[in-house]
């Protein structure tokens, strides 16, 4: 039996800030869980996890803590160098093989540009630049190898963001089967509405989430509902 396939969005989030720097969170996932059985059929089954976070951030670095119930242990820590370096590191502890990796970045900024590069287990070499073309429209692209499964691949992004700034809307697709489009629209100054689609053409394997963000006093709270299907072979 082949490894699982998952897809599991945030269905609540909960952000409560406790001073200045520094906050705790709670998140609720719900998605699906997919067994290959050896042939095309696949056998799903629904998957729910609790995810305790604590943050702490001030002007020059970052720190963040993720807890699961299920037993996997997450960090990240970002510190700004100078205006235009940063550095990021990842790690993530599980108890299952597969589920501990890092993950170490570079962001390089520019007045209409930005690049980075990542450095991660099991041998990951990835590169990503994004360039602004006019004050709204953004243009990017991404390429990575991965020396144990010998794999590469190439990514292609674009971001568009209203003159208003209240609506930004994405796109992103890759040589490995997988496209992403993201729309997210600011209603009042305290609410944003906000709706994903992730599309493996492939497997002809889709979900979509359409959720919503909103600040009540010191408790920020966002929910997310899932829809996942499998695409009909006539849409190929």
């Amino acid at each position: 039996m082949s490894r699982p396939r998952q897809c599991a969005c945030p269905l609540l989030y909960l952000h409560q800030p406790l001073h200045n720097t520094n906050c705790r969170s709670h998140a609720l996932y719900m998605g699906n869980l997919d067994l290959s059985t050896g042939s095309k059929q696949m056998l799903k089954t629904s998957i729910g996890t609790y995810e305790f976070g604590a943050n702490v951030i001030n002007e020059k670095y970052m720190l963040l803590g993720r807890l699961s119930n299920d037993g996997r242990l997450s960090g990240r820590v970002k510190y700004d160098f100078t205006n235009w370096l940063s550095s990021k590191v990842q790690l993530q502890l599980g108890t299952e093989p597969g589920q501990s990796h890092a993950m170490a970045d570079a962001d390089f900024k520019g007045s209409d540009w930005n690049a980075q590069l990542k450095v991660g287990t099991p041998s990951f070499l990835g590169l990503n630049y994004f360039q602004s073309v006019t004050p709204n429209l953004s243009a990017g692209g991404e390429l990575f190898w991965l020396q144990s499964n010998m794999k590469s691949g190439v990514g292609l992004a674009l971001r568009h963001q209203g003159d208003n700034g209240r609506h930004v809307s994405t796109a992103q697709v890759a040589s490995t089967g997988v496209m992403n489009l993201q729309y997210s629209h600011k209603v009042t100054d305290k609410v944003t509405l906000a709706t994903d689609l992730l599309w493996h053409w492939g497997t002809r394997d889709a979900c979509a989430t359409v959720g919503y963000d909103a600040i009540l006093r010191q408790v920020r709270r966002a929910k997310e509902g899932v829809a996942r299907a499998a695409v009909a072979a006539a849409v190929g």
